[in-house]
């Protein structure tokens, strides 16, 4: 369980981190009088049913990037 939880941690570290770097970018267009650029936007909700083994680091490891991105999380263990 120690293990477990510290990997879960270590995730969580991880997304919270990549989450400063979520950043549009401009892009040389072909054209010159374009101006191309991404915009980084949710997809919306995510759906995460997770398995019995492991309960804590498997649904941290689905749960936490998206969170970070921006969705909306319906968690559904299984037992």
């Amino acid at each position: 369980m120690r293990g477990e939880l510290s990997r879960s941690i270590n995730v969580v570290e991880f997304c919270a981190a990549e989450g400063r770097r979520q950043n549009g970018e401009t892009i040389a267009s072909e054209l010159p009088n374009n101006f191309a650029y991404t915009i980084k936007q949710p997809h919306g909700v995510v759906a995460c049913v997770t398995p019995w083994n492991f309960p804590v680091a498997i649904p941290v490891w689905k749960i936490a990037p998206a969170l970070v991105a921006g969705n909306t999380v319906v968690f559904k263990p299984e037992r």
